[in-house]
């Protein structure tokens, strides 16, 4: 997915800042929850301000179609931020992951099973 799936367009702007899909994966998985955070505090600006006008009048009804709009992109928005935050969360691998493969690539299954058994009743002993 990129933006121009999520929204049809090559950047999103947010509190007069732009984005690009190359920024957007650059960034870490902290400053993508601070976003995410920002997307859905403005999310729900926009719910409240449309909640707040009168459809019956014709200047309101045009400024909550542009309100809806602007809802539906960010929506759209924070779906994408969400699947890169899980995308890079699964891409992190720690060095017990890294252990794990290279001690079941070396180790009869048997042994490591046997070891990987011990250890699982030492964590539920707390020893």
């Amino acid at each position: 997915m990129t933006l121009k799936d999520a929204i049809e367009k090559d950047r999103f702007y947010i509190e007069n800042i732009s984005y690009s899909d190359k920024d957007l994966k650059k960034m870490s998985v902290d400053d993508l929850e601070t976003l995410k955070m920002k997307i859905t505090r403005k999310i729900k600006g926009l719910s409240l301000a449309m909640e707040n006008n009168p459809t019956n009048n014709p200047y309101t009804k045009d400024l909550v179609n542009r309100q809806k709009r602007a809802r539906y992109f960010n929506e759209n928005v924070l779906v994408y931020v969400n699947l890169l935050i899980k995308s890079q969360r699964s891409q992190k691998k720690t060095v017990i992951d890294y252990f794990f493969e290279h001690a079941r690539n070396i180790l009869p299954t048997a042994l490591f099973d046997q070891i990987l058994d011990e250890a699982q009743k030492s964590a539920k002993d707390g020893i």
